[in-house]
């Protein structure tokens, strides 16, 4: 298992002899005020989505809760770093894309149902004039 450069860049930080103290320094202060919770539902999100990527399950893809948290972490890694990556931004995309399509799924199959519904009920009072007038014959 290889780090995307992204990340395992944010490893090391090196302020030997004869490297550049300055951007050892600018790289320490980075490393102390990171949100360590915002790395760790990067790592999560990062390790979801290339699951996804590999096995291809639509079931992989994330709903309710998870979709909203990964929404919110979305907009949140404008200004954070690690800044999303590519898989996790499609990752994300295609779990927003089956909601709405489960959802307009759902509005469909309720007015197919409530469009039955209607014909039933305004059938109801033929069936029973004609029931009436077959039992006055």
């Amino acid at each position: 298992f290889r780090l995307r450069p992204e990340i395992a860049r944010m490893n090391w930080t090196f302020m030997r002899e004869g490297d550049d103290f300055e951007a050892g320094m600018k790289k320490l202060l980075l490393a102390l005020h990171c949100d360590f919770d915002y790395v760790q539902r990067h790592a999560e999100l990062c390790r979801k989505a290339l699951e996804f990527k590999k096995k291809g399950s639509k079931d992989l893809l994330l709903r309710g809760q998870a979709l909203k948290n990964a929404k919110a972490f979305l907009e949140e890694g404008q200004t954070k770093h690690p800044v999303p990556i590519a898989e996790q931004i499609e990752f994300i995309e295609l779990s927003k894309a089956l909601r709405r399509r489960d959802k307009t799924c759902r509005r469909a199959s309720f007015f197919v149902i409530t469009i039955l519904a209607l014909a039933v009920a305004s059938s109801i009072p033929t069936i029973i004039l004609l029931v009436t007038n077959n039992n006055c014959q």
